[in-house]
């Protein structure tokens, strides 16, 4: 849900800056990468350039009593277990994955077309690319039906962005959302089920089609 309200800040609440950056789409890329990691959320507490001690990190308080999701979540987080789900292989406690899953990770970008990466093109397919990649030939990667990319095409994608003349390329992470989760917010939101695959709808970025839109993994 923070990232969700996030985006709608960026894509409803600030139109003469991201919406006006996303609508230069011949000079402007902009890409969506949703991390999966389990990590509660946490802000740095404000400190003075003089002080030499490591920022405090304090917990990031929910903003309306009247919003049960976010209730739960902190409450959670706070108390370290909960009744009705856990991260985990541990029942009795909340979250003991404090680390990044196996889940594949959804990219969504605005500006940009991912089919030169993913598909028949996908590095994954190439026993030469992974080479390249890693350095050697890494057990159990190489697969023939491969969809996804590697995270080094993201910055390949960056990077063919500027040289084909984009002035504007703008990366945004969001931590702990991956396909799963995001359909879970989406159906949060709209008090149903509106996707059981591909990039979906109901939540503002998803929706945002403005631009040539892309999806991925």
């Amino acid at each position: 849900m923070q990232a969700e309200r996030f985006c709608r800040f960026l894509l409803s609440d600030q139109p003469n800056s991201f919406m006006f950056i996303l609508r230069l789409h011949r000079f402007s890329l902009t890409v969506i990468l949703l991390a999966v990691v389990a990590a509660p959320a946490f802000a740095q507490s404000p400190t003075h350039p003089e002080d030499k001690k490591p920022p405090v990190l304090v917990p990031i308080q929910p903003d309306a009593d009247d919003d049960f999701l976010r209730k739960i979540q902190f409450e959670a987080v706070d108390f370290g277990d909960c009744e009705w789900c856990h991260w985990g292989d541990r029942p009795d406690k909340f979250s003991n994955w404090t680390t990044h899953s196996n889940r594949l990770v959804p990219v969504y970008t605005w500006g940009a077309s991912l089919d030169q990466f993913s598909g028949k093109n996908s590095c994954y397919r190439d026993k030469d690319r992974l080479k390249e990649i890693y350095g050697r030939m890494p057990k159990e990667t190489l697969n023939p039906d491969a969809e996804y990319f590697d995270q080094t095409d993201i910055y390949l994608l960056q990077q063919r962005a500027v040289e084909s003349g984009k002035k504007h390329v703008i990366m945004i992470v969001f931590d702990g959302m991956d396909w799963q989760t995001t359909q879970a917010a989406a159906i949060y939101e709209q008090k149903k089920v509106v996707y059981t695959e591909g990039r979906g709808t109901g939540l503002a970025f998803l929706d945002y089609q403005n631009e040539h839109a892309d999806y991925g993994f």
